[in-house]
């Protein structure tokens, strides 16, 4: 005791000092465990809010379509997955500026956030643990149309992976990446952009249903989409929201924000495709019937085999090798679709696998066949009705193991193959019944045939395919140099006119403006523009017209390989006396009717983006009512890549940019027909200068163009003298449209040149002064304000009306076309200059201007 009290006075300094740390110690242990009981409540009131936030969206959907919620059946104990202890350290400190959210995160927690795309001007937003992961500002941000999705590891939080998949036009890689490529616990975070639902086939919508997904086979067109799932979970565990394009033109942005905890449920091994394949010990054998009904035995490196259809749906379809069936009814899954045998290593049967193509679509049979090893020989047999979901990458595999006829599959027609992976040439083992009517059945397929084990192909094929392009084949066997176009696996490919998707513009005069390609030498750059041109929604071959010298017969016959006309040019020894005959036979010549107020030219080495009929459709009442405007010009001079501008805005300006252009008839009649030597015996980038041929003054007309170019110009291959100047103004990395149909911003400012000037004027007046210009004096760049949709202006010091001395700086400055021997481009009252750069819109106006007067 006296040595305790002796401690207790050294250490304490008394007994009253040791009371106080006690009751101090004791305080710290009850705050301590108070807070381990809030925080074990935080975490409970978090799972439970999410679990009344899918209840209350998933009962909004069941609303929808008036059913009530059914309760699964409790099934059987399942392996969970193993999860390893989490290694991760949440972010509870402070997020990217695009991923605040309102909650917030307490203990293991994780804040997320996901905002889908809008329309087609706002880009999706994915956040994890406080870091922006996708969003449009991102330096190597990867957006596009359909499904963007950010794959998480499930142990450290670590990004996996980036993808986006257009799910608009297919949805077969996005199906086999979430089955074949992702790992049984894996977190997915997925936002919609533009449309994601075209395509969407079941099996895609079942295999989200393993990542917790059960609004995703609700999605419609337009509509927006955001949702986070684990591979694993249970069917309804994810975190998921619908927002429905209703009446709209797209829908509003789908938003998800919150805390979570992984994993999001109980994980489970996810296994799929496993109902359609049985693979050695799980095979069934049925019947024995030696050399499967063969009157003679095979030879030693042969097999027996015996395929038969089924002569109507109650029937059964049947494939024997090697005198043991293993496609019967009731043996190995057989039924309606396709059913097939997979025989390897001489006569053993590997596989067997049964694909219903009537009611599923084909492409767990797509990797079912894509993953089959080389020179394994395939038995293939339909039964009922198997076209109905084949689809087009199905019949392109059965035909690379030698199927001839798998094309003309139509409904109830019967069916067998019996080929080979890697085959060279067409099996000589098939056949095909066709059904009179759809609700007939076919003769029954019944054959038996002693099969060699190293089957062989025939090089002529049975019967012509449907989807062969002969005519293009027969182009391509007779000329070289044509790449891609004439490979493989595209020179089938049929290059018919793209079909017009917005109906309310399918008699819009732009779609009957004849259209004339003028053609120098290049078939290369010819190809690729018609290819462009072929692909414009609404496009009427009818009403697309190619100059082309009249000596090169092998131009010509690639114009009629896509259904164009085209005008015979006599021979001439530059591309400018090509063009000026061009507009002689589209404006003078009868391939045109008189009546049409308007052509559209495209010259040599234009690339078109996907909406460049739809941009005239756009313009084409303001350029029509208005006769100050001479042209619709589809490129930009000043829209480089650096700028980042934006495919929703247009101006006026006082320049011809030509190129690809829509020009009135008028114009042409009056200022170019008589005077083309004085006015345009230049390449068009020189500025052709339009006169008055009674006073021989410059006439003050207007061209429309946009802030970012709708075709694109490849690279210029410079010879000539003027060598700084074509390569600042080609060889520059240039933004092309690739947004699907954008909407244009300010479309009233444009109707006339008065109302256009009383609109600068009034952003004259609302623009700030852009800071620190000056510096553009002393220094070569610029620093660009973070801001969005702001107006800044410069007014440039002039000494008369033409100085353009300091805009020259200013261009270079901002990463405009910039040339010490040249003018600036693109100016409208020649000194303003408009543009767009990342966000911002921005005006230079001359000191000297009018308008500031």
């Amino acid at each position: 005791m006296p040595n305790i009290k002796r401690l207790i006075l050294k250490k304490f300094g008394g007994p009253s000092n040791f009371i106080i740390f006690i009751l101090v110690l004791f305080v710290v242990y009850l705050m301590a465990k108070n807070y381990m009981i809030e925080s074990s409540h935080t975490h409970e009131i978090i799972d439970h809010k999410f679990s009344n936030y899918n209840l209350k969206k998933n009962h909004e959907t069941d609303l929808k379509v008036n059913e009530e919620p059914k309760k699964e059946k409790e099934k059987p104990p399942v392996t969970q997955v193993e999860t390893k202890k989490q290694s991760y350290v949440p972010n509870h400190g402070t997020p990217d500026p695009e991923c605040v959210i309102e909650e917030k995160c307490t203990g293991q927690s994780v804040p997320y956030k996901i905002v889908s795309g809008e329309g087609m001007d706002k880009y999706p937003i994915i956040c994890l643990n406080g870091k922006l992961l996708v969003g449009k500002n991102l330096p190597d941000n990867k957006i596009g149309r359909g499904i963007n999705m950010v794959v998480v590891n499930k142990d450290t939080l670590e990004v996996k992976e980036i993808e986006t998949f257009d799910t608009y036009g297919d949805d077969s890689s996005f199906y086999r990446y979430v089955t074949s490529t992702l790992s049984d616990g894996d977190i997915i975070l997925l936002a919609s952009y533009d449309e994601m639902a075209n395509s969407l086939r079941e099996t895609s919508v079942k295999a989200m249903e393993f990542y917790g997904s059960q609004l995703f086979g609700n999605i419609k067109f337009r509509d927006s989409f955001a949702m986070m799932g684990q591979r694993g979970i249970a069917k309804g565990k994810a975190f998921e929201y619908i927002e429905t394009k209703g009446k709209k033109d797209f829908s509003s942005a789908a938003k998800l924000s919150g805390c979570a905890s992984f994993p999001l449920g109980t994980l489970v091994p996810v296994k799929f495709g496993e109902k359609h394949v049985l693979s050695n010990d799980q095979i069934i054998v049925g019947s024995f019937v030696k050399n499967c009904g063969l009157r003679e035995e095979c030879k030693p490196d042969e097999f027996a085999v015996h395929v038969y259809t089924g002569k109507d749906d109650k029937d059964e379809p049947k494939i024997c090798v090697d005198g043991r069936y293993v496609i019967a009814r009731g043996i190995n899954d057989a039924g309606r679709g396709i059913n097939m045998v997979i025989v390897g290593n001489g006569k053993e049967v590997i596989k067997t696998a049964h694909f219903d193509t009537y009611t599923e679509d084909s492409t767990n049979l797509e990797i079912f066949l894509e993953g089959l090893y080389d020179n394994v020989v395939v038995i293939a047999v339909t039964f009922d009705e198997a076209s109905n979901k084949l689809g087009t990458l199905a019949r392109n595999l059965f035909f690379d193991l030698g199927s001839g006829l798998i094309q003309n599959l139509k409904h109830r027609d019967s069916w067998y193959l019996i080929g080979r992976k890697g085959i060279n040439g067409f099996s000589p083992m098939e056949e095909i019944s066709y059904a009179s009517t759809e609700k007939s059945f076919p003769t029954v397929l019944d054959k038996r045939f002693c099969v060699p084990q190293t089957l062989k192909g025939m090089r002529i094929r049975p019967d012509p395919l449907p989807n062969q392009n002969d005519k293009r084949r027969d182009f391509c066997s007779r000329y070289d140099g044509y790449g891609d176009f004439c490979q493989n696996e595209n020179v089938d490919k049929p290059l018919n006119p793209a079909p017009i998707i917005n109906k309310t513009l399918e008699d819009h005069p732009v779609y009957r403006t004849p259209i004339f390609v003028i053609s120098a030498m290049s078939h290369t750059s010819l190809r690729m523009t018609l290819e462009t041109i072929i692909m414009q929604p609404g496009i009427q071959p009818s009403q697309v017209f190619v100059c082309i010298d009249e000596k090169l017969d092998e131009l010509l016959t690639l114009v009629d390989l896509f259904g164009f006309q085209y005008c015979k040019i006599e021979s001439s020894f530059n591309y400018t006396e090509i063009y000026r005959k061009a507009l002689i036979q589209a404006f003078e010549s009868d391939l045109v009717d008189k009546q049409k107020e308007n052509i559209i030219i495209i010259e040599e080495d234009l690339i078109l983006s996907p909406d460049f009929l739809y941009f005239f459709t756009q313009m084409y009442d303001t350029f029509t009512k208005d006769p100050n405007l001479a042209a619709i010009s589809s490129w930009n001079p000043n829209g480089f890549s650096q700028l980042d501008g934006s495919s929703s805005y247009v101006y006026r300006t006082n320049e011809f940019p030509g190129f690809a252009y829509m020009l009135k008839r008028s114009v042409y009649e009056k200022y170019i027909k008589n005077s083309f030597f004085e006015c345009c015996n230049t390449r068009v980038w020189y500025d052709w200068k339009l006169k008055d041929k009674t006073t021989n003054k410059p006439i003050e007309f207007d061209v429309i163009i946009p802030d970012v170019s709708r075709v694109f110009r490849r690279p210029y291959d410079i010879s000539s003298e003027d060598y700084s100047y074509l390569n600042n103004l080609f060889n520059r990395k240039r933004k092309t449209n690739l947004v699907p149909f954008p909407e244009i911003y300010e479309l009233e400012s444009l109707v006339s040149r008065e109302k256009y000037e009383n609109f600068l004027k009034e952003i004259l007046k609302k623009s700030s002064e852009f800071p620190n210009h000056q510096t553009c004096f002393s220094n070569s760049s610029i620093t660009l304000p973070q801001t969005n949709k702001e107006y800044y202006k410069i007014v440039y010091k002039q000494e008369n009306e033409t100085d353009l001395k300091a805009l020259k700086q200013y261009c270079k400055c901002f990463h405009l076309f910039y040339d010490q021997n040249h003018e600036p481009k693109g100016l409208y009252q020649n000194s303003i200059l408009r543009f767009n750069a990342h966000n911002n819109n921005y005006i230079f106006i001359g000191s000297k201007n009018k308008l500031l007067l």
